[in-house]
């Protein structure tokens, strides 16, 4: 019989049984289109690599893999929400990366039901003293969107993020990196998107809310706000206001990200694997 079942087939078969017997799960969210994550970073090697364990793919998006006993599920997000700076960096991503991008952050932790979710990604700094791999632990995060594909010095003029949401970040205090506040946008602004406004101006109006800006935590976090979920998230910085990168990454952060991936995970895992009921326990994701 196995001889009519491939291998790659018959492992996913086991690693299906052994998930009916591991009650405890985790799932780690890449704000990230795949393959960036898998071949330009090279994350799924160093985490096969330093903890011993081989990923299986579930399905396009979607992988698994098992450490210390517990079922760690990937799944992958980008941008906020499914509209038309979705749809262009769909075609960017492509044309640039070879890549398809997965579903937005809104629809995907609609599907998620896990209750112990970490989130990674990267983020741009406002701050000036910020360098390219600093890690930032974000504490409260609020949302900006656009309503095209470009920004407009009409719209930064009369702008005015969302209501905040303070996040009990589960990795606070107890992996290296920098508190931080998050504004979540729709858009990333290089000078090619921006309509008579620049980048300064940009950064100077954006600066007094936020420390850092990426395209899809609020989403995660409002996603699970009524929910009692146990939740982390961490992103690299990947550019600051002194050192600007091109819309096509140089990842020169990729060695720092590597590294907090893997202290995370084990993080994590010691986390549920003992009885420290502030690490382990569910926690509302509380809202202001």
């Amino acid at each position: 019989m196995l001889s009519a079942i491939s291998q790659v087939s018959f492992e996913i078969f086991i690693l299906l049984l052994c998930v009916m017997c591991i009650m405890r799960k985790v799932s780690l969210i890449f704000g990230h289109p795949k393959n960036i994550v898998i071949k330009k970073l090279k994350l799924f090697d160093e985490i096969e690599k330093n903890l011993g364990t081989t990923i299986i793919q579930i399905s396009k998006f979607r992988y698994v893999f098992n450490y210390q006993k517990i079922l760690f599920e990937i799944r992958f997000c980008y941008n906020p929400k499914k509209d038309a700076s979705y749809l262009d960096s769909k075609k960017y991503i492509k044309q640039n990366f070879d890549d398809d991008v997965p579903e937005s952050a809104r629809d995907l932790i609609k599907r998620i039901k896990t209750k112990f979710i970490i989130f990674f990604g990267i983020c741009g700094s406002t701050k000036t003293n910020s360098n390219v791999g600093d890690v930032f632990i974000p504490i409260s995060t609020r949302r900006l969107y656009f309503k095209g594909k470009v920004i407009t010095k009409r719209e930064i003029l009369s702008l005015k993020p969302s209501n905040i949401i303070k996040i009990n970040n589960i990795l606070k205090n107890r992996i290296s990196g920098k508190t931080a506040n998050d504004l979540t946008t729709n858009i990333t602004a290089f000078s090619d998107n921006l309509r008579d406004v620049t980048l300064e101006e940009y950064e100077n109006r954006i600066r007094s809310y936020a420390d850092i800006v990426q395209k899809e935590l609020y989403e995660i976090v409002r996603g699970i706000k009524n929910k009692k979920v146990s939740f982390g998230a961490i992103l690299i910085c990947s550019d600051t206001p002194k050192e600007k990168l091109k819309p096509k990454h140089n990842f020169k952060f990729k060695e720092k990200y590597s590294e907090t991936l893997i202290e995370t995970i084990k993080l994590v895992a010691n986390s549920r694997n003992s009885s420290e009921a502030n690490a382990s326990s569910p926690r509302k994701v509380q809202v202001c």
